[in-house]
C-alpha cells in the first residue's frame, strides 16, 4: 500500500486470532506476521485499532510526525509471528524513545498521552494483580494490594523506587493497603517485594 505522503508502506498482516470473551481478539493468543515500512504514526495507531478492535481516540494529543519502520527478521523464509501485546510493546518502546508519548490502553479503547505528564487516573484501567500475566508490559495499569505485614505508609515510598519512571504509589492506612499505578513490567518486578495478604 502506499501512505498519504506517497512512500511505499508494506505491512504483511498474516494472522491467527483467538477471541476474547469480550468479542475482541485476545492479545496473547492473537498473533501476526507483520513488517512495517515508513508507516505514518497515525496511519500505524489506526492499524493497531483494526487489529485490537478498539477504537484509538486522539483527544487533545495528536500522533506525533515522522514514520514507523519495523523490519522483522524472517525465521525459515517466513516473518516472525508477534502477540498483540508483543505489538503494543514494541510501539510504546518506540514512541516512548523517540517522542516522548506513550499508547495507553483503557477499558474499551486506545489513547495517546506525553510521558512526561501525570496520567489522569481516569484514564488508567484498574485490574486484579493476576492478571498483570496477561497484559503487555508497557500497559500502564492501577491494582490494590492488602499487606500481609508491615505498614502501608511506611512502606510506600521503598515501593515507590521500584515502579520506574510511571510508579504511584497510594496508602492507605486504615485498611492497611497500597494502591500502586505503574507499567506493567516495573509492577511484576515489586511484586516479589511485597507481602500481600491472602
Amino acid at each position: 500500500t502506499v501512505c498519504p505522503s506517497g512512500r511505499s508502506t508494506t505491512l504483511t498482516a498474516s494472522w491467527y486470532s483467538g477471541k476474547a470473551s469480550s468479542g475482541r481478539p485476545d492479545w496473547n493468543k492473537t498473533k501476526i506476521a507483520f513488517e512495517m515500512r515508513a508507516k505514518t504514526w497515525q496511519s500505524l495507531f489506526e492499524w493497531f485499532a483494526d487489529q485490537t478492535a478498539m477504537p484509538f481516540v486522539s483527544g487533545k494529543y495528536r500522533a506525533p510526525g515522522g514514520t514507523f519502520d519495523f523490519v522483522n527478521p524472517k525465521v525459515d523464509g517466513k516473518l516472525r509471528e508477534y502477540s498483540l501485546s508483543e505489538i503494543f510493546d514494541i510501539i510504546n518502546e518506540v514512541l516512548h524513545a523517540d517522542h516522548k508519548f506513550i499508547l495507553l490502553r483503557r477499558e474499551a479503547t486506545l489513547t495517546l498521552i506525553p510521558a512526561d505528564e501525570e496520567i489522569p487516573p481516569i484514564l488508567v484501567p484498574r485490574i486484579l494483580k493476576d492478571e498483570l500475566k496477561d497484559r503487555a508490559k508497557t500497559e500502564i495499569v492501577e491494582i490494590i494490594v492488602k499487606l500481609d505485614a508491615g505498614n502501608a505508609e511506611e512502606i510506600a515510598p521503598s515501593i515507590k523506587r521500584l515502579l520506574g519512571v510511571f510508579g504511584k504509589v497510594t496508602p492507605l492506612a486504615e485498611q492497611n493497603i497500597l494502591i500502586l499505578q505503574a507499567d506493567v513490567a516495573s509492577l511484576r518486578r515489586a511484586m516479589p517485594h511485597i507481602i500481600i495478604a491472602h
